[in-house]
Parts: C-alpha cells; structure tokens; sequence
C-alpha cells in the first residue's frame, strides 16, 4: 500500500506500507510526524498554513492522530460524508 501526500504543486512525501503492517492511529501519527518535518524541510513557505485533507477513514480521526494535529497546529479538511468524488487524488494523481 501507498500513502500519498501532495500539493498542487505535486507529491510532498510517500510512504510505502510494508505487507502485513496494520495502519492502525499509532503508525499513522508516525507518518504525519514525518509528513510535518517533510513539509518544513522542503516547502517551508508552507511550514505554519499548511492544511491536511483526510478521507473518512477511522484511523484518521483517532486519539493519537487528533493529539499529534492538535500539538503541531496543523489543520485538517474533513471529507463530507459518503463522498468518495470528492478525492482530490482522483485529480491529481492519475493522468489524463
């Protein structure tokens, strides 16, 4: 599996998730960890008004992702229930 994070301006980090790992609130805070010093390292015009887009997935809204957001005053966009259209990595990631 791949998570994907991108901004207009193409993708800002990817991870690749090994066969058999489960992304479960505790691997996930760990990857925005990384996806935040990624942002500061090579968008640090962005480092303080960036803003997460998160899909409806559990894992996304859990206790120790919400603390990790909170903590580094990074602001997320929720997804609309039920609205899988509205995926901007269905623009933005496949061509044509």
């Amino acid at each position: 599996m791949l998570i994907a994070f991108f901004g207009a301006e193409g993708i800002i980090r990817k991870e690749f998730v090994s066969t058999g790992q489960t992304v479960n609130g505790v691997f996930y805070a760990a990857v925005i960890r990384r996806l935040k010093d990624r942002v500061r390292r090579v968008r640090a015009e962005l480092k303080d008004g960036w803003v997460l887009h998160h899909d409806n997935v559990p894992v996304h809204n859990c206790f120790a992702v919400t603390e990790i957001l909170t903590r580094n005053n990074i602001a997320t966009l929720p997804q609309p229930p039920c609205s899988p259209e509205l995926a901007p990595s269905d623009f933005f990631c496949s061509p044509g």
